[in-house]
């Protein structure tokens, strides 16, 4: 009997010990997705969207001039210089960008240039005409509200070389990487900030929708 049982014993533990363990499962390996980086095509198609219309300024007499000229500048390359700022020329030092410019006169004395990054956030872009403009003249700042649905944006004022218009009021704007530096040229200081505050709410449209 104890022969008997130490044998069924021994069955007994070796039908335990080949039970097989339950299998955990285990995570599909990992996958690793590359952001594909947006096309010249689609840069300069977004920088045509941001940049204000040439009838944008029609109702206060504003007509673009050499519209055809200026959009058909070169688009996408490195180290575009987005404007001069204190007679200074920043450029956008990291990746490419896509740049349209226009011009208006007539009831207004006014320029845009945009630039839209395939790296660089355009808010760096304002800093750094920020930083420019403040080296310049500390007191240059010009106190403006930040239109809706702009990341950043910072003006400022600068008496221009003789034999131009006077004074000129500059606004630089960034929303994700679409960058714009809006210039206004007036008789004064005064005139030319308050044209900016004027006209400022039309640029920052187009700047939006891109």
């Amino acid at each position: 009997m104890r022969i008997r049982a130490a044998v069924m014993a021994a069955v007994a533990l070796i039908a335990g010990c080949a039970t097989a363990a339950p299998v955990t499962p285990t995570a599909p390996p990992a996958t690793t997705s590359s952001v594909v980086p947006p096309t010249p095509a689609e840069l300069d198609q977004r920088a045509k969207v941001a940049l204000a219309p040439p009838g944008a300024f029609d109702a206060l007499g504003g007509k673009a001039d050499d519209t055809a000229a200026l959009d058909d500048l070169p688009v996408v390359v490195e180290g575009q210089a987005i404007g001069e700022v204190c007679g200074t020329l920043p450029r956008v030092d990291k990746g490419t960008s896509a740049a349209r410019s226009r011009s208006w006169s007539g009831g207004v004395n006014l320029f845009e240039r945009v630039h839209v990054t395939s790296e660089l956030p355009a808010s760096a872009l304002v800093s750094t005409v920020r930083q420019q403009a403040r080296a310049c003249a500390s007191d240059a700042e010009v106190a403006l509200t930040r239109p809706e649905g702009v990341d950043e944006s910072f003006a400022y004022c600068e008496p221009n070389d003789p034999g131009a218009i006077p004074w000129s009021c500059q606004v630089a704007l960034a929303r994700g990487n679409v960058f714009a530096l809006v210039a206004v040229n007036g008789q004064t200081e005064e005139a030319a900030s308050a044209q900016l505050t004027s006209v400022l709410p039309i640029f920052a449209e187009s700047l939006v929708k891109a």
